[in-house]
């Protein structure tokens, strides 16, 4: 009740609606900030997990040839991916 009293008396008062219009548009741009970051940590998490995969398969005898085809990516950049160490 007293939220939809503040919205009543600030409907009213231009200075005080767009303090409030303001503040919302920051906090929807914090949330859009923070689902970017989340998305770009999920597509880094699941590249490392391709680079491990690629790394394993390597070991058991797969050719660097027929991953760098697996994977999309040139046979020289699976010779990198596969010879640099993790951080």
């Amino acid at each position: 009740m007293m939220a939809l009293q503040e919205m009543i008396r600030a409907s009213n008062d231009d200075m005080i609606r767009e303090i409030l219009e303001m503040r919302e548009k920051g906090r929807h741009d914090e949330a859009t900030r923070l689902y970017r970051a989340e998305q770009k940590g999920m597509e880094k998490g699941m590249e490392k997990g391709k680079i491990e995969l690629a790394r394993e398969l390597y070991k058991d005898g797969y050719p660097i040839e027929k991953l760098a085809v697996k994977f999309n990516v040139s046979v020289e950049k699976m010779k990198e991916l596969l010879t640099c160490s993790e951080a």
